[in-house]
């Protein structure tokens, strides 16, 4: 098995991972120590509070790949201790989970958009373009239904998880099992062109894959590449200017895809006339929306208490809205918004560019967000008892 790999040889255990970490912060001293203890495989405070942004992958400056290192050690842990029960519900293979108890409450339009993409992955999309529609597009299908997105055949069913959550949380057994499947099933489908309608799916498809040793045999393309390619060479016409100051939640997995991709949001966003403000931590130092958050302790509430502080990031910008352009980063800072019901709105550049060209989004986020703290608070079994995937 390839697996995600720390460069331990290059390591001088300068520690700027760690010093530079918008989370931890250590100082110079503290930051050697920890980084040793990481490496030694001892007990460190890193992996109670590592939330997961992968920023110190960008930090470290012999390219040694810290982030890798914090799996490796997560991947120890969870072989000796498995995981709580209470963190059941957000891996998306499981029985019950989070995509199974949002479908409960879905109204009838989106579960019909879910059944016709999985019958699209049944009859076929050989030689077509394809969005593949993973987890969070799962998750609010209704994002998906706007002719933007005409001349693409959407795929999607829970069993085509890239596995995303399951890399952060170190369960790379796990994950080499997946990747594995994924990539057979996708090979099979013989598409001209896959795209991904989340850039955590592009950077696990992309970047991840290879590490496992899974290579995809067609050509690759994040949906936000596809859509400043529709603005530029004029398939997306925008008719309508957009002139509100917008604050921008980056994607974790954007960061590792490189300055050019995180500038796409912004001159989608300036595109249609809006001005960006910028949050303090953002684009390579940005933090996560709150879903890794719960990675670290395997708690759904420290999931909220991130989005929460995100929400108020966003708030000191003095911005009209929050745009984000990751699926779990919309649904996740819905979710926020009932602990912390801040007036800004939240919009998925979908939905500005759906705007921007004369559509009236459906913006079902808050209800969604609503009945998934609902469903998830009825069902996930708040217990210390412990499990292994």
């Amino acid at each position: 098995m390839v697996r995600p790999s720390f460069k331990e040889g290059l390591c001088n255990r300068c520690g700027l991972c760690l010093i530079e970490c918008p989370i931890l912060g250590f100082p110079p001293e503290r930051a050697k120590e920890e980084i040793g203890r990481l490496m030694e495989g001892k007990e460190t405070e890193v992996l109670s509070r590592c939330n997961s942004c992968m920023t110190c992958d960008l930090l470290c400056p012999k390219d040694c790949n810290p982030y890798h290192l914090i799996l490796r050690r997560r991947e120890e842990r969870y072989e000796r201790e498995g995981l709580p029960l209470r963190i059941r519900t957000v891996l998306p293979l499981e029985p019950v989970n989070f995509l199974s108890i949002a479908r409960e409450s879905m109204p009838e339009d989106e579960r019909k958009m879910l059944e016709s993409w999985s019958e699209a992955l049944r009859a076929g999309v050989e030689g077509k373009e394809v969005l593949y529609a993973g987890c969070n597009a799962q998750i609010s299908p209704y994002l998906l239904r706007t002719r933007l997105l005409e001349g693409l055949t959407v795929v999607g069913e829970q069993e085509l998880c890239c596995g995303e959550i399951y890399y952060r949380m170190g369960l790379l057994g796990r994950m080499e099992g997946i990747a594995e499947g994924v990539g057979k099933r996708l090979n099979s489908l013989l598409p001209k062109k896959l795209i991904t309608f989340c850039p955590a799916c592009y950077h696990m498809l992309r970047d991840v894959y290879p590490r496992f040793g899974v290579e995809l045999d067609f050509e690759l393309q994040d949906l936000r590449e596809w859509l400043w390619e529709g603005v530029e060479g004029g398939r997306i016409e925008l008719k309508r200017k957009i002139e509100k100051r917008v604050t921008i939640q980056d994607s974790c997995h954007a960061k590792l895809l490189g300055k050019s991709f995180l500038d796409l949001p912004r001159r989608m966003a300036e595109a249609v006339g809006a001005e960006v403000v910028e949050m303090e931590r953002s684009r390579e130092k940005a933090l996560c929306c709150g879903i890794a958050d719960g990675v670290s302790n395997y708690d759904p509430f420290d999931i909220l208490n991130g989005a929460v502080r995100q929400l108020k990031e966003a708030e000191k910008t003095g911005a009209d809205l929050l745009l984000v352009y990751c699926a779990t980063c919309l649904l996740i800072l819905s979710m926020g918004k009932i602990a912390y019901p801040t007036k800004m709105p939240i919009l998925h550049v979908l939905e500005l560019l759906q705007l921007a060209v004369g559509e009236e989004p459906l913006a079902r986020n808050l209800q969604r967000a609503e009945d998934l703290v609902r469903g998830m608070g009825e069902k996930t079994p708040f217990s210390e008892e412990r499990f292994w995937v």
